[in-house]
């Protein structure tokens, strides 16, 4: 439950819900201005994405499929949460989404490698190793 409301907290553009109100609209941009923020904001979701649908989701699977699996759900709700993103900016496609889409991936890849280094480390800690 906590993972669906998670995305469903992603995908909606924060731009759109923070317009409503200037002062909370001065606040989110600013503080979401710089790139960096930005960037961290997207490995930050993306990653928790990742850790939870491989622990909650996948967790029966072996570790590569569970990380194709994680992977394409990754990349799907990163094309949600970018068309969300331009329906509200009213622009086309560009450069700056594909980017985001990387990023968002590389934070999916991440999450596979803190899971797999995870599932090792209580396998060698059991003795089974």
């Amino acid at each position: 439950m906590f993972l669906f409301g998670w995305i469903v907290v992603m995908v909606t553009p924060a731009a759109w819900i923070f317009r409503v109100n200037p002062a909370l609209n001065e606040w989110f941009n600013t503080v979401f201005a710089p790139e960096w923020v930005h960037i961290a904001a997207h490995l930050i979701l993306f990653y928790v994405v990742g850790i939870l649908s491989q622990l909650l989701l996948f967790q029966h699977l072996n570790p590569l499929r569970a990380f194709l699996y994680t992977l394409a759900m990754v990349f799907s709700i990163g094309l949600v949460q970018e068309f969300f993103q331009l329906l509200v900016k009213g622009r086309p496609i560009g450069p700056n989404e594909f980017f985001d889409l990387t990023v968002d991936l590389s934070a999916c890849l991440l999450s596979f490698l803190t899971v797999l280094l995870l599932k090792l480390n209580k396998k060698n800690s059991s003795g089974q190793g």
